[in-house]
C-alpha cells in the first residue's frame, strides 16, 4: 500500500471520528417494480412477503441498473433511503489489512468480523 494511500485514510479516519456523520447509502437488491410503483425491499422477510402476495419483483446488482427515480428513492428520499453510519476504529492496522488484503476483504464479507475491536 502507498504512502500517500495511508495517509489518506489516516486523514479521513480523524474526519470520522470527530465528525461521526458519515454514513453509506444501501442499495437494495430487490424491489417491487409494478404500475410506476417502485418499493425496495431491504430485507429478506419483505422479500418472502412480496413473493408469498405475488408481487412484480426486479433485481438489481447495482447503482447503474437503478433509473433516476428508483436512486432518489433508495438514496435521497429521507423516509425511504436506508443510510449505514461508518464508525470510526482506532484499529489501523485491521483496517490497513482489510483495504489491502483480498483474504480479509473476504473474511469480513462472510462472517461479518467486526474490524472496531
Amino acid at each position: 500500500m502507498k504512502i500517500q494511500s495511508i495517509i489518506r485514510l489516516r486523514n479521513i479516519a480523524n474526519f470520522l471520528k470527530k465528525s461521526g456523520k458519515f454514513y453509506l447509502a444501501r442499495t437494495p437488491l430487490f424491489a417491487i417494480n409494478e404500475k410506476k410503483a417502485f418499493i425496495p425491499l431491504w430485507t429478506h422477510e419483505e422479500l418472502e412477503k412480496a413473493r408469498e402476495d405475488s408481487r412484480t419483483i426486479s433485481r438489481f446488482k447495482g447503482l447503474g441498473e437503478l433509473n433516476p427515480s428508483q436512486l432518489k428513492v433508495c438514496l435521497i428520499d429521507k423516509d425511504t433511503r436506508n443510510l449505514i453510519p461508518v464508525t470510526y476504529s482506532e484499529n489501523i492496522e485491521n483496517l490497513i489489512k482489510l483495504f489491502s488484503d483480498v483474504g480479509e476483504k473476504r473474511k469480513l464479507l462472510s462472517n461479518g468480523e467486526d474490524y472496531n475491536e
